[in-house]
């Protein structure tokens, strides 16, 4: 086994957000192994011969210095055991160089060794990187879980405390008791978060039983919104009052610009001047979401919005639209429905549904170039935009037979 672990980058694998994870590569008993650091960077800040992040990262300091705690803890390890003569534990390299600690603190001897549920979802949150949106909805579902606790129990349970009983009881809760009960997608949603922090806690160590092995989510039919060419049409054309903020424009100028390419919101704030070509007639990227790539011609009322924003806006990524939160655009989007007399519940992937209903509606794409335009892995999730009737199964038909006959004759 080699005195320290290589630090190796997987940029073999990088991640929607285009960084590639950061790995330990060590030598045990003749075999390989690669620990995650939990660490991850864009493969150009990657300094491969020196194994270290490079400086023009603004994330370098941080991440090298934890490298380097993580193999000075490693060598330390090395060196107690080889003092002690005492045999080196593959488990417990791993958990050195994933940051764990190696055993339990004495002091907690005689009390639980499991932490609360909420504690359990703190200690996620600040173990993994994640979006705003992300952490909100767990925070959200942690609440959630605490008053059902209170409600249930009158105190809430630790982590190793949910069962196959309380994911019973905790649905029930959802479904029937809530002062608002919550939706079956809302329910699945939360049990979806819960089952994500039980496994999470049994990957770090917890020695706890997956009450999930043996449950099955439920989830409720999907309502997919979309607007009609009429509502489309009010939403362009919606006067904002003048006394609104800049916020309640742009959400409406991302959404229409979503309409009409397809985008998703992730996909709008992600898009730079360098996914266009140069005379602004279509833009290609990879997805955030999938990773695919998808090629969208630029209709001219996208371009009109683009122009707008070339002029008025610059930031250093060099980004096409301002920045907005998903959560203040959904706001505003809900505001701008009630200004253009829409009733439906207004968000931003409403805009993809709606650039997908347009085309299937038109008649004139199959669902193979809404599958492309669209950025579909599978043509059967682009199906469902092509809604054609009895009359326009009988007509085409009928073409096909005309077709049929006159090259008979």
């Amino acid at each position: 086994m080699k005195k320290l672990p290589k630090l190796v980058l997987r940029d073999d694998l990088v991640t929607k957000s285009g960084k590639a994870r950061i790995e330990f590569l060590i030598y045990f008993e003749g075999k390989q192994y690669r620990i995650a650091s939990g660490k991850s960077i864009e493969p150009k800040y990657w300094q491969k011969e020196s194994e270290i992040v490079d400086k023009r990262s603004e994330d370098a300091t941080k991440i090298n210095a934890y490298l380097v705690d993580r193999l000075s803890e490693y060598s330390k390890y090395k060196s107690r055991k080889d003092a002690l003569e005492e045999k080196i534990q593959l488990e417990e390299l791993k958990r050195i160089l994933k940051g764990l600690p190696l055993e339990e603190d004495e002091n907690e001897i005689g009390k639980s060794t499991f932490p609360s549920i909420s504690e359990s979802i703190e200690k996620y949150i600040g173990y993994r990187k994640m979006k705003p949106g992300s952490v909100n909805n767990l925070r959200i579902t942690k609440n959630v879980l605490v008053e059902f606790c209170i409600a249930k129990y009158k105190r809430e349970l630790n982590i190793n405390q949910v069962d196959y009983t309380f994911l019973l009881n905790f649905t029930k809760y959802l479904r029937e008791d809530r002062q608002i009960p919550n939706s079956q997608n809302t329910i699945a949603k939360r049990l979806k978060l819960l089952k994500m922090i039980i496994r999470y806690s049994i990957k770090v160590g917890k020695k706890l039983d997956n009450p999930f092995l043996n449950y099955t989510i439920e989830h409720g039919k999907h309502r997919e919104v979309a607007l009609s060419e009429k509502e489309y049409t009010a939403i362009k054309t919606v006067t904002i009052p003048a006394s609104s903020c800049k916020s309640l424009k742009l959400a409406k100028q991302v959404f229409i610009f979503c309409c009409e390419t397809g985008l998703r919101y992730s996909d709008a704030m992600d898009l730079s001047w360098s996914h266009i070509d140069e005379k602004m007639t279509s833009f290609e990227k990879l997805q955030v979401k999938t990773g695919q790539p998808v090629f969208v011609p630029i209709s001219n009322q996208a371009k009109a919005l683009m122009v707008i924003y070339k002029s008025q806006y610059k930031d250093t990524h060099n980004h096409v639209f301002p920045r907005i939160d998903i959560q203040v655009m959904n706001r505003y989007l809900k505001d701008l429905a009630k200004l253009a007399g829409i009733d439906k519940n207004l968000t931003s992937h409403v805009a993809r549904h709606t650039f997908g209903t347009r085309l299937g509606a038109s008649g004139m794409v199959s669902a193979f170039l809404i599958c492309e335009l669209m950025g579909h892995k599978d043509v059967g999730m682009s199906q469902r935009y092509i809604n054609l009737s009895k009359d326009d199964l009988k007509n085409t038909m009928k073409r096909v037979w005309d077709n049929n006959r006159q090259s008979l004759k």
